[in-house]
């Protein structure tokens, strides 16, 4: 019993952090596609894999907060949101410069 209590708030976690990271990936999908809608050939297709590496980092990130105490509740929402994102783009963007550096090379 002692293991299922310890692994349920990391499953959740990584779970939410998956819903904020589809979010996030959603929101700023939108936000390009509007901002190239006056040129529809210039418009991007949805990326699958782009989508689910997103995800999978924003699961990383959820269990990694639990894992450090962090745990969404009720009363810090906004805040829970605004760290789970904010995290998800940083781990993101970190991953996108290594993997350039890496294939340049």
């Amino acid at each position: 019993m002692s293991n299922l209590s310890t692994l349920l708030p990391l499953v959740q976690n990584a779970l939410i952090g998956a819903f904020m990271a589809a979010t996030y990936a959603t929101i700023f999908y939108v936000k390009k596609r509007m901002k190239r809608a006056d040129d529809p050939t210039s418009i991007e297709s949805f990326d699958k894999r782009k989508f689910a590496a997103t995800v999978i980092v924003g699961m990383v990130v959820g269990a990694s907060m639990s894992v450090m105490g962090i745990d969404p509740t009720r009363g810090n929402v906004q805040e829970a949101l605004t760290t789970y994102i904010g995290a998800i783009a940083l781990v993101e963007s970190l991953l996108k410069a290594g993997w350039r550096v890496i294939r340049q090379r």
